[in-house]
């Protein structure tokens, strides 16, 4: 039986046990640390014999678990063991360059865009089968045989012996020749949903799904004056969550918005505080991100926000943030995500926020 050891942030526990599930029904034997309490000498003992004695180190990225110290020594003990590192991404995540020494030369399989294929992917390398993506039809891709090469250059051997054994005047010097090489290095739009997940060194890559564009972006210098008036996304959802549930950190709330192609949709995001200084303070220590049907988007796309709140509970406090328009939709359902981080604990003058995110998911089905 396999054995995985999952290295983990506490706060993405619920997202873990799911893989695991799903890995023990597999028949794969899963070290998870499910303690309370950490620090200790037998606890830091069972960490390390459960490292040892794991055939696969998954390492769970997130932005929680990437600031995690935990888990960077785990990481360190990993490597000192000579264990096969799988990077497994959870959430969208800025790898830091702590980690990207020993990252570098390895794929990470991305759970974030589609949880069913990623996970299939864990079970495929864990057990050693060939691991690939499967194409949006569920037809099986074709694999890579990494065995023509070998058989490819056996044949040019053989057929050189051949032309060679009936020739009667062989050549008194021979002409040297040299091997072509392939040095090409394919680029982050060559990876298809049927490359495979190989010990290759190459450049860290994030695998995720593509698809063409139903919508469009609303130039920036127009969005300014077209927003006044718009609700903005969170407001047009089926889902209504209260004001706890939009304020709770390390969760990802899902917005399902129906909307006619004709129509066109408000997505927005901005922090507050109570003066300018302290909002200045506050961006130093805030990641934004933006996804749109699993790639991540340019903030060139959106455009910047500075005002000053109307809102009673925030009267007068400064905000800033990004904002755009996406209009002419094509009949179809899309997925746009955002997530914020706060890398360390910050105040906005009135309340204290610790280090964490919160991403929010929308999906847009265009009706005709």
């Amino acid at each position: 039986m396999k054995r995985v050891f999952i290295s983990y942030s506490r706060r993405d526990a619920e997202m873990v046990d799911k893989i695991t599930k799903v890995l023990e029904s597999a028949g794969i034997d899963v070290w998870i640390d499910r303690s309370d309490i950490s620090g200790g000498s037998v606890w830091r003992e069972s960490i390390v014999n459960g490292i040892e004695q794991c055939n696969v180190f998954i390492l769970a990225l997130s932005p929680a678990s990437v600031s995690s110290d935990n888990v960077r020594k785990e990481l360190d003990i990993a490597e000192g063991f000579k264990k096969k590192i799988l990077p497994v991404q959870l959430l969208p995540t800025s790898i830091p360059n702590i980690f990207k020494y020993q990252l570098g030369g390895l794929q990470i399989i991305d759970l974030s865009n589609n949880f069913n294929i990623g996970v299939n992917q864990i079970i495929n390398v864990v057990t050693g089968q060939q691991a690939t993506i499967e194409t949006p039809n569920n037809k099986k891709p074709s694999v890579i045989k990494y065995g023509i090469g070998l058989v490819g250059l056996l044949l040019v051997f053989l057929m050189a012996g051949w032309i060679l054994s009936i020739s009667n005047n062989p050549p008194a010097k021979a002409t040297e020749t040299q091997e072509p090489t392939n040095t090409h290095m394919p680029t982050a739009t060559e990876i298809t949903p049927t490359t495979v997940i190989t010990d290759t060194p190459i450049p860290i890559i994030v695998i995720t799904a593509t698809q063409e564009p139903g919508y469009i972006f609303e130039n920036t210098s127009e969005v300014p004056s077209l927003a006044i008036g718009m609700k903005p996304m969170t407001d047009l959802a089926i889902e209504k969550y209260s004001t706890s549930e939009l304020s709770q950190w390390n969760k990802t709330l899902t917005f399902t918005i129906e909307t006619p192609i004709y129509q066109s949709l408000l997505w927005r995001w901005y922090w507050c505080a109570t003066t300018e200084t302290t909002l200045a303070q506050n961006l130093k220590h805030i990641e934004i991100g933006f996804e749109a049907d699993g790639q991540a988007l340019p903030l060139s796309k959106f455009s910047l926000m500075a005002f000053k709140s109307g809102i009673p509970s925030l009267k007068d406090w400064s905000c800033s943030g990004y904002q755009t328009i996406l209009k002419d939709w094509k009949v179809g359902e899309y997925k746009f995500s955002q997530t914020f981080i706060i890398k360390s604990n910050i105040s906005d003058g009135k309340d204290t926020y610790q280090a964490g995110y919160r991403t929010y998911d929308f999906i847009i089905k265009a009706l005709p």
